[in-house]
Formats: structure tokens, sequence, C-alpha cells
């Protein structure tokens, strides 16, 4: 059972939390989904880049909390540590 979702400004839907450690992205008409693995392991302490709340941003950026990261951003390619300005 999912524990957040996010909408994005163009309609695509992430959900997050619960069983999955990852993240499911459905396409605008919940026609197509895809799975987003989550960070990798932290090779210090061994512990998962498990993902909690999701939001986007205007730019289609997807950014989430992941629990030993803190705040990370998805480009479409893959994850990096979000930097503020």
């Amino acid at each position: 059972m999912p524990e957040f979702i996010a909408t994005a400004p163009d309609g695509r839907i992430a959900v997050s939390g619960g069983k999955s450690r990852g993240l499911e992205l459905w396409d605008a008409d919940l026609t197509e989904s895809s799975f987003i693995d989550p960070p990798e392991f932290i090779p210090d302490i061994g512990a998962p880049g498990e993902l909690e709340r999701t939001a986007w941003g205007p730019d289609g950026t997807l950014y989430a909390v992941a629990r030993w990261w803190g705040v990370i951003a998805w480009d479409g390619q893959g994850w990096r540590p979000f930097e503020l300005p």
C-alpha cells in the first residue's frame, strides 16, 4: 500500500512509500507506469535509500526525501543530491 503521492504540472503521478522502496511513476493518462529504483546503499552504514515524501518542481524535476540521503532530485536520468541555490 503506497504512503505518498505527488502530481506533476504535466499530470504525471509519483507514488512512493509502503512496502516498495522505490518509486512508481505513472504518465498523465494513467496508461503506462515505470519503476524508479531508489538511490544506492550508503557504503559506510549499509542503509538503503528508501524514498518517502515526494514533490514535483515547476520544471518537472521530482524531489524526494530519502531516509538516509536527505532531499534528492530525479531529473529523468538519475538521482542527485538537492542543493540549495
